[in-house]
């Protein structure tokens, strides 16, 4: 276990969707975190079994580097939470499975891999007793790990765990809810000792199969036409612009190997 300045938990929200990243994630996370929790939900967010096959297999490769807690699909919970609160049910999860002595809860998903050794880096170094919330910078990707935004993002989240609340969790802008709705002090875009993000984020790093199945089993389907949009994407080749957020994109040397051809 790593010896660190604060006590940290990583919360990993994961579904099959993300196999080919969470093996990367975990053992990122494990360089810094006294415990690494991935909460898993036995259904996919529409209703849809999960992949049980692939889910063992996730936790037989794992099962010594993260602990994994399984819940069941509830509809009558899942339709009673608005919005993105969905995927803040597995973090409460993740919350409740913390130990007594866990400061601070780090949540990501499973497409978010942090720089372990410099995230650790960063903590030893860091002076944050004074905020409750920490929102980090990281680099955004869009088709291949290859090809990265110039512009940045802060989705990963780290919470003073005894400022965390059901309700807080549970807003229904998931974790732009939670930097909402936390009292105290809080900052954000963060980088690392370096003046450099300390995470990358493949959201949409998926061939068109891949989007299309994430499409339809996430808690954002309803919010665009997202088959329309993925349709006419793979309709050419990368072109430099996403249709998430229209960001500019340059080409970089990977940080994780992914054969995309192969998906997984």
């Amino acid at each position: 276990m790593p010896h660190n300045k604060y006590r940290v938990a990583t919360v990993i929200n994961y579904c099959t969707n993300d196999y080919k990243f969470i093996g990367y994630c975990i053992a990122e996370a494990g360089a810094f975190s006294a415990q690494v929790i991935v909460p898993v939900c036995d259904h996919f967010l529409d209703g849809t079994p999960e992949n049980r096959e692939l889910l063992n297999k996730t936790y037989m490769e794992n099962q010594t580097r993260a602990t994994f807690v399984e819940y069941k699909y509830d509809l009558r919970v899942f339709t009673d939470l608005r919005y993105n609160a969905v995927h803040g049910f597995s973090r409460l999860v993740g919350l409740n499975n913390t130990h007594d002595d866990i400061e601070y809860l780090l949540f990501i998903d499973a497409d978010e891999i942090i720089e372990g050794d410099r995230f650790q880096q960063f903590l030893n170094a860091a002076d944050i007793e004074q905020y409750n919330v920490v929102s980090f910078a990281n680099y955004y990707y869009f088709r291949d790990v290859r090809f990265r935004a110039k512009a940045l993002e802060d989705s990963i989240l780290l919470v003073r765990k005894t400022a965390l609340t059901p309700a807080v969790i549970l807003h229904e802008h998931d974790r732009f809810g939670i930097i909402k709705l936390t009292p105290g002090d809080k900052i954000r875009g963060v980088l690392g000792l370096d003046n450099k993000p300390l995470a990358h984020h493949y959201s949409w790093v998926r061939t068109k199969d891949e989007m299309l199945t994430k499409v339809r089993t996430f808690g954002h389907k309803a919010d665009l036409d997202w088959v329309s949009l993925i349709e006419e994407e793979f309709t050419h080749e990368f072109d430099g612009k996403d249709f998430m957020h229209d960001y500019e994109y340059e080409t970089v040397e990977p940080y994780i190997a992914i054969d995309m051809d192969r998906g997984r």
